[in-house]
């Protein structure tokens, strides 16, 4: 304690626990029986590297070039973590000459893995992050020009788990603007600090509709060129590096498209086929993508479903996703899991008329109990799909702590403007 006190300037916080640990193991002198040991420190960054404590940033401290190359890293201070997410979300490197979407790249890097946005890096990449980053609330966040620190990252060690920090920011979009507070906190991973949660002036409800946002988010973000390439190799079906009208008309079926029949789909294949080769070569496609994320009309609507064919779940992770979702059903919020069920039934399913409250009610009935009692879930490695590619079928095993056997319950899906749903469900026990 007299340790402690002795040192200037700085705040400590002591938690303690009962331990059978001998106390001079923690402190190195002499011990009483049953002592409590020191499990967490919470004290200010030691560091001195990265923007100064209570001086106006007027720029991004990190160039456009710095960024390209920038990774978590163990040697990286809290303060540079904190200076170069600034520069990363600056309106001037989220979409730098230098490479389009180098700032919201760049970000994705240094998010922790358990993050809120952490799932973009594979939903979507950069450019779905890019339109998270448009929200109303998290304009404070790129539209600024200065920002200043107040005092150093409160820095708390642990020992049983990740470290963490938490600093403080105020930001302003001019130099007679008002600040705006912005709150990191910093999580320690593979002994580099990552970004876990950057609050600006973020709406209460937030948290409760969380999942309902990042899925619409990425369902209309553009893809990035990898995703597209891969979606294109999947489409042309005989490798000549273009669409045909007879290929994107499998495509259609397969999706469960509506574009008007035949005569819909050489319409959007007129408007589609730039160069007015009857076909559809990779650039044509990557600029109909785009358009699907511009909301443009029929051709548009086309696009987007098209892009959430690549984003959105395959027929197991659906079922794994609502099961999970019927097991918690109250969770974020109430009755959260039966939205979450009802949004993935299919419009042949008479549960997808149901209100969430209704349906919360149906599955307490004694024949579907199972359905929220489960505490054991085995699920098909793969879903069984038929050869049109539209219809799949997913086998869960379910059983609760006091069942000896599980019971089989059985999923039918098809596809609808791109998305698996689900058509029915059986129940064996």
């Amino acid at each position: 304690k007299s340790q402690l006190a002795d040192m200037p300037g700085s705040r400590w916080r002591l938690v303690l626990s009962v331990s059978a640990l001998p106390f001079c193991a923690a402190f190195g002198c002499v011990a009483r029986a049953s002592p409590p040991i020191m499990l967490e420190v919470t004290r200010p960054s030691q560091g001195k590297r990265g923007s100064s404590d209570d001086t106006v940033v007027l720029a991004p401290v990190v160039t456009a070039e710095q960024l390209m190359g920038s990774r978590p890293h163990s040697s990286l201070e809290a303060r540079e973590v904190i200076d170069t997410m600034m520069a990363a979300l600056h309106r001037d490197h989220l979409n730098s000459p230098l490479r389009p979407y180098l700032g919201c790249e760049v970000a994705l890097r240094f998010l922790s893995g358990s993050h809120q946005a952490a799932g973009f890096d594979k939903l979507g990449g950069p450019p779905a992050f890019a339109r998270y980053l448009r929200q109303p609330h998290k304009q404070a966040l790129t539209s600024w020009t200065e920002y200043r620190a107040s005092g150093r990252p409160i820095v708390i060690e642990r020992k049983t788990h990740p470290w963490e920090a938490y600093q403080r920011l105020e930001v302003r979009e001019s130099s007679e603007g008002e600040w705006k507070p912005i709150r990191f906190l910093l999580r320690k991973e593979d002994s580099a600090w990552r970004v876990d949660g950057l609050f600006s002036e973020e709406p209460d409800e937030e948290d409760a509709f969380l999942y309902d946002e990042l899925e619409a988010v990425t369902a209309m973000a553009p893809l990035d060129l990898e995703a597209q390439r891969r979606l294109f190799a999947e489409f042309d079906v005989d490798g000549s590096g273009e669409l045909s009208e007879d290929e994107v008309w499998r495509i259609i079926r397969r999706l469960g498209i509506q574009v008007g029949g035949k005569s819909g789909l050489h319409a959007l294949m007129l408007e589609a086929d730039i160069d007015g080769s009857g076909e559809i070569d990779f650039d044509e496609f990557s600029a109909l993508l785009h358009r699907g994320s511009l909301g443009c009309a029929k051709v548009g609507d086309f696009a987007a479903a098209l892009t959430r064919s690549a984003t959105t779940d395959g027929p197991r992770e659906v079922v794994e996703l609502v099961m999970h979702g019927m097991r918690a059903l109250d969770q974020p919020r109430k009755h959260h899991g039966a939205e979450c069920a009802i949004r993935y039934c299919s419009p042949t399913n008479r549960a997808s008329g149901m209100s969430p409250e209704a349906f919360a009610a149906y599955l307490h009935e004694p024949w579907y109990r199972c359905l929220l009692e489960w505490r054991e879930l085995e699920l098909d490695e793969e879903a069984e799909v038929d050869a049109s590619g539209n219809l799949a079928w997913v086998k869960a095993l379910i059983r609760n702590e006091s069942e000896k056997y599980f019971s089989v319950i059985g999923f039918q899906l098809s596809q609808h403007d791109a998305r698996w749903l689900i058509d029915a469900v059986t129940i064996t026990e």
